[in-house]
């Protein structure tokens, strides 16, 4: 069994869960996965996986937005 995944590198608390997102493509959320949490392929997809395509977007856009 793989090692579970890390937590994002953002705080979860500055995540806005009832923002309404439009999730991109699921390859393109992998790679901006990848990029912020600086995690392999696979370990992104399960991430992805696991909290879903809008959880996902959210992650991304917090992260970038430096929350």
């Amino acid at each position: 069994m793989p090692d579970p995944v890390d937590p994002p590198k953002s705080d979860p608390l500055d995540v806005d869960d009832d923002a309404d997102v439009m999730p991109r493509p699921y390859a393109d959320l992998v790679h901006g996965v990848m990029e912020a949490r600086g995690c392999s392929k696979p370990d992104a997809e399960a991430w992805v996986d696991e909290q879903g395509r809008e959880a996902a977007e959210r992650f991304l856009l917090a992260r970038w937005a430096g929350r």
